[in-house]
This record gives structure tokens, C-alpha cells and sequence, in this order.
């Protein structure tokens, strides 16, 4: 159904002390819905708080304060997490930045696509479990030929492929992708940025795409939230946005563009 929530995100506050007392609003009140089946956008500076924000609804940090929902479930909750915690980690998977640091040095390419599917003891015969590696890596647009290839021995762009067919193991209804692109060249860019559309016009996931690259963000997203020193100031469809941009920060941003 059109405009159907699956992320939602209201109020989050997510502040850390430094070493000298000082606090650090990473997140300051923050709210912004995803729906499903979107490319949705959270792009900024480095340091206005995006992998902040991706971290939190991911649980890896505990928010200070707010409310996040994932399809329905309030998982800032944690009690509501813990009892649904197999459901979320199976539906809303993440995509880092660093695929190097991400992917084990010591697995195959095929035991890291592996991992999670041996871990649910989805596949019950070794045949079964081939069968579905294979599927996951031709859907991440990966030759088979690097099954047994260790992550050290792919390219960028495969390993960042890796990581994508990783993620789609479990059937996510949602992919947040952490600045996935900023280390590989325009012409990987681009790969990965049509292979995301593909996944969400044929498989229905949704995605919050973080990045600070605004070419990019312009060329994949369907709306976009604009963040600067913790805050969003400003939330519009793509198109819109970039046409007439209302933030002071949001009009410095395109204003580097010179196709705009």
C-alpha cells in the first residue's frame, strides 16, 4: 500500500560524554518516516550524525531518549527488542561503509554469504545451502567463480557485493546502507546504486540510503532528509529538494553541484 510505514523514527536523542565531561548531541531530535518500498536518503557532512542515527535503530547504541518502529514493532523498546529480537535481526540488515573490516579474512566468500543461513538453520542439506549461496550471489550480481576466494582477494566493488548478498540471506523487508559506496570508483558507484533500485522494484526491500554524496543520493533515492550537527532540517522528495531547497545548510550543499 502506497505510503505504508516501515521505519519510523520520532524524537531520537543519541548524546555521548567525552573524556573531559563534555556532551556531544550526535542525534538531537530527530524524526523521520521511511515507507516501504523507498530509497529514502539521510545525507550530510561528516559528523552531522548519520551513522549515528543508522547505529541506533541498528541497537547498537542504546538511544538516550525517542522512539524507533520497525514495521510495526517498537524495537527502542527492550523488552518488545528482546522478544522479537530473531524477527528484526532477520528483516532489517545492515550495510557498512568498510566492507574490508565487515567480511571475516578467514571465510571464503562462499562461508560469509554461509554464515547467517547456517546460523538460523534455514537449509537443512549442504546441497540445499549451495543451491540458495548461488542464488544470493547471482542476485548480488557476483561470479560464482569466487566462491572460494577470501575477501582480501576481491575487488571494492565485489567485496561490497559480498555484503549485499550477505544481507539478502534472510529475506529483509529493509537494508540500511551506511555510506556503501564512498570507497569504490563512479563506475561501481553507479553498479551498486542500479542493483539497490533492482532489489526494491523486484523484491519490494526497502532502503535508508546514508550517504554524503549528494550526485548519488540525487540519482537513487525517492525522497531525502537533510542532517546537520545532529538535526534534520529539512525532509522533501528528491526531485523537490534539489529544485528549490529551503535550509541555508541545504542550499550550501547543492550549491556545490554544478548541474543544479
Amino acid at each position: 500500500m502506497k505510503n505504508e510505514i516501515m521505519l519510523q523514527v520520532r524524537q531520537l536523542r543519541q548524546y555521548f560524554k567525552t573524556e573531559r565531561k563534555e556532551l556531544i548531541r550526535a542525534v538531537d531530535d530527530i524524526s523521520f518516516d521511511v515507507y516501504k518500498a523507498e530509497i529514502f536518503g539521510l545525507i550530510g557532512e561528516s559528523g552531522s550524525g548519520k551513522s549515528t542515527t543508522a547505529k541506533s535503530i541498528m541497537n547498537i547504541y542504546k538511544p538516550v531518549s525517542g522512539q524507533i518502529s520497525f514495521d510495526g514493532i517498537n524495537i527502542s523498546d527492550p523488552k518488545i527488542y528482546k522478544k522479537n529480537r530473531k524477527k528484526i535481526n532477520n528483516e532489517l540488515q545492515i550495510i557498512f561503509q568498510d566492507s574490508m573490516s565487515a567480511l571475516s579474512p578467514k571465510m571464503t566468500v562462499e562461508q560469509i554469504i554461509q554464515e547467517p543461513l547456517r546460523i538460523q538453520k534455514i537449509y537443512n542439506t549442504k546441497k540445499e545451502l549451495e543451491q540458495k549461496t548461488e542464488e544470493l550471489m547471482m542476485t548480488a550480481e557476483l561470479d560464482l567463480s569466487l566462491k572460494n576466494k577470501y575477501s582480501y582477494e576481491c575487488s571494492g566493488g565485489q567485496r561490497q557485493r559480498i555484503a549485499i548478498a550477505r544481507a539478502l540471506g534472510l529475506n529483509p523487508k529493509m537494508i540500511i546502507a551506511d555510506e556503501p559506496i564512498a570507497s569504490l570508483d563512479i563506475s561501481m558507484q553507479i553498479q551498486i546504486t542500479q542493483l539497490f533500485k533492482k532489489l526494491r522494484d523486484e523484491k519490494g526491500i526497502t532502503f535508508l540510503f546514508i550517504s554524503h554524496d549528494l550526485h548519488m543520493v540525487r540519482h537513487i533515492c525517492d525522497r531525502v532528509a537533510v542532517m546537520y550537527k545532529g538535526k534534520i532540517v529539512e525532509t522533501e522528495k528528491i526531485d523537490q529538494l534539489y529544485k528549490n531547497p529551503i535550509h541555508p545548510y541545504t542550499k550550501s550543499l547543492l550549491s556545490s553541484l554544478k548541474d543544479i
